[in-house]
């Protein structure tokens, strides 16, 4: 009898879109031989503010949102729970964005005018991974449970419906002290999905949240805080671990963002386009969407 694999899964950045996403994703897995685990972290808070209010405060403060200004900006993001619980995890964790405020504060020197919700964007995609980590770290220490895989994942990340968990096959491939990625480019890499074994995610996985802010702090500090400076350093973090990242350049499945107003079975090729038409992506959790009253939500 072949032995049954076991993946864990962690879930990170904003559940957005989830009552759409949920089963498309967990739809992934449903592989036989195969089991699967979830492992989850989001924010219970958000910011909101006019566009006048952030322009007044980017005047007043010299080009760098203040602590102040950000954390009087903090609204309570009350589905946050029951979001997550779209996936049952077996551990998860919800947190607050002062602690990336706080992160915030210690570049302040080095943040470009008007690059904050940049920079607090990039900042919390590789804290929520870590949260998620963490979780999944703190399952195996209390239960002993062994997984063979464990997939980096966001809520909104779907892949096409024609070929569902066509992913699980390669895995297979992964050696220790490996890391799969999807490619963008020759020098940078897209923290959409990532995979590994469980060996190798038990001691890398915990140091790519410092090493990203390490890269980070000293792109920040250069003339040159472009916009591709996340994948520029998620690449830089994966190196300074010595893992060795194997760039995908034709994935062996096709993934895309759900946003809303795309339909739950709309295939990849649908929800690409209609990402690429109707909204505007600076980075990954720097999504920003003006409603009707003016308000900005990252």
């Amino acid at each position: 009898m072949e032995k049954r694999i076991r993946i864990a899964v962690l879930l990170s950045g904003r559940t957005r879109n989830v009552e759409h996403t949920t089963q498309r994703i967990i739809s992934n897995f449903n592989s036989s031989g195969v089991d699967v685990d979830f492992f989850a972290h989001t924010w219970d808070d958000d910011f909101s503010f006019t566009n006048e209010e952030y322009d007044n405060e980017l005047l007043s403060s010299g080009g760098v949102l203040s602590s102040e200004f950000l954390r009087g900006s903090l609204v309570q993001y009350s589905p946050a729970m029951s979001d997550i619980k779209y996936f049952s995890p077996k551990k998860y964790c919800i947190t607050s964005y002062n602690e990336i405020i706080d992160e915030h504060e210690t570049m302040r020197s080095s943040i470009s005018m008007a690059n904050s919700m940049l920079t607090i964007g990039y900042l919390a995609q590789t804290a929520s991974f870590d949260h998620a980590a963490r979780c999944l770290r703190q399952y195996v220490k209390d239960t002993g449970t062994h997984y063979n895989y464990v997939l980096k994942w966001r809520y909104d990340l779907v892949t096409d419906t024609i070929h569902p968990n066509s992913f699980i096959p390669w895995l297979k491939n992964i050696n220790d002290g490996e890391m799969y990625f999807q490619s963008v480019g020759t020098s940078s890499l897209t923290d959409t999905w990532f995979a590994s074994t469980m060996n190798t995610a038990g001691w890398a996985f915990r140091h790519i949240n410092p090493e990203f802010k390490r890269a980070f702090r000293d792109r920040m500090s250069t003339n040159h805080p472009d916009y591709q400076v996340f994948e520029c350093n998620l690449r830089a973090a994966i190196d300074r671990i010595k893992v060795k990242p194997l760039s995908i350049n034709r994935p062996p499945f096709v993934t895309a963002i759900f946003r809303e107003g795309c339909n739950p079975d709309d295939p990849v090729g649908v929800i690409h386009d209609f990402n690429v038409s109707d909204w505007i992506n600076i980075g990954w959790e720097q999504l920003v969407i003006k409603d009707d009253h003016g308000i900005t939500r990252i």
